[in-house]
């Protein structure tokens, strides 16, 4: 989630955890249905106002 608040991509977010850019997707997908969320922006949005971030 710090790494989308930052603006960084699916690829960059990978590379950096040594991970494939699909299972970044994959993971905010569930983050983002957990959260009631229609995208990351907005998922990012939500766990700031809980101080989840």
């Amino acid at each position: 989630m710090r790494c989308e608040a930052a603006g960084h991509s699916s690829k960059v977010i990978g590379a950096a955890m040594n991970l494939e850019a699909k299972t970044i997707d994959s993971r905010f997908q569930r983050v983002n249905a957990k959260l009631g969320a229609p995208d990351r922006r907005t998922a990012v949005r939500i766990a700031r106002l809980y101080g989840l971030l």
